[in-house]
């Protein structure tokens, strides 16, 4: 699958990873971010955002917190985590993600 479909299926939760990369066993996925009555706001419909950010992106925050935005993070293969992972321009134009 292409990079578009790939972070759209970790942004609905999945783990994706490229066929090509060279460390098995490394995928990327989404930490959540967390804002201060994140459930409330998506119960009331309020917003459907966040900073413009889909707001079921969002666990719920302490009150009188900053808003934390969702992170996409890299499991890599030592077994570590990258918070804060960019894709590469190779990685953006890769056809070889896929859900593992």
């Amino acid at each position: 699958m292409n990079f578009g479909h790939a972070i759209e299926a970790v942004k609905n939760g999945k783990r994706a990873a490229r066929a090509g990369w060279n460390g098995k066993k490394m995928f990327v996925y989404l930490m959540p971010g967390s804002a201060p009555l994140a459930t409330e706001v998506r119960e009331l419909n309020a917003v459907e955002t966040i900073n413009s950010v889909r707001a079921d992106l969002f666990q719920d925050g302490d009150t009188d917190t900053a808003v934390r935005m969702p992170s996409f993070c890299l499991r890599a293969a030592d077994g570590s985590n990258v918070v804060g992972w960019l894709a590469s321009q190779t990685d953006m134009a890769a056809e070889d993600w896929e859900l593992v």
